[in-house]
């Protein structure tokens, strides 16, 4: 799945995948890609964390409806991100990232909400549904994990860091056979510490859109 919160930076897209050995990610764009070790698909029994409960999760993706100013803009990170993490807190950012890739593969959003900060479930995973009675339903279901062909691989979490705020963050890399282009997805990541572990508190989704052939329409044909 695409998340709602995304930038199109193409800067900061390029110094991400320089983080990335160039060998993987080639290795992955290709037909080779389908023999992709098992360890790399977070399977969806990794998807352990306690679910959110539906109203907990309509309440947060409503009230951040409402408090949305469509003027508003963020603050821009800093460059480099931060000082390097510790081995020990850069484990528990992949612990998390890895968690929540299994909870998609596993199709059970309540327990992918829970990886995420509360002021980050409405920001990530709205607008409020046009339909809320149908989205309920899909949430109140039992989840269906994706097929094995279709679930997302994790190719890797890079510069995992500490923010001047005392936030974390790190670049997570994935291929989610459901977008196309097929191709590594940069993920960028935030992180608060929460209890005994780090919650997702912002992302930003860097898609990779290869370059049009030279004479390709870029533009919506006219009716």
């Amino acid at each position: 799945m695409r998340f709602a919160n995304r930038s199109v930076a193409v800067a900061a897209f390029a110094a991400t995948l320089a983080l990335v050995p160039a060998t993987l990610l080639a290795q992955d764009g290709t037909p080779e890609a389908d023999k992709t070790p098992v360890a790399r698909i977070p399977p969806p029994e990794e998807c352990l964390v306690d679910a959110r409960s539906v109203d907990d999760i309509f309440a947060l993706i409503e009230s951040s409806s409402a408090e949305a100013d469509p003027e508003a803009t963020r603050e821009p990170l800093p460059a480099p991100l931060g000082e390097p993490a510790s081995p020990e807190v850069a484990q528990a950012l992949e612990a998390t990232a890895r968690e929540l890739i299994s909870c998609l593969n596993a199709g059970n959003i309540p327990r992918a909400t829970s990886l995420f900060a509360d002021s980050a479930v409405g920001p990530v995973f709205g607008p409020a549904p046009s339909d809320p009675d149908a989205a309920r339903a899909a949430l109140e279901a039992e989840p269906e994990p994706l097929p094995s062909e279709r679930q997302t691989r994790l190719l890797a979490v890079a510069d995992p860091s500490i923010l001047d705020d005392g936030r974390a963050a790190a670049f997570v890399i994935i291929n989610d056979p459901l977008n196309l282009p097929r191709g590594p997805e940069a993920l960028l990541l935030t992180f608060v510490e929460e209890g005994d572990r780090w919650l997702i508190d912002g992302l930003i989704d860097f898609s990779i859109v290869p370059d049009a052939p030279a004479g390709t329409p870029t533009g919506t044909p006219a009716p």
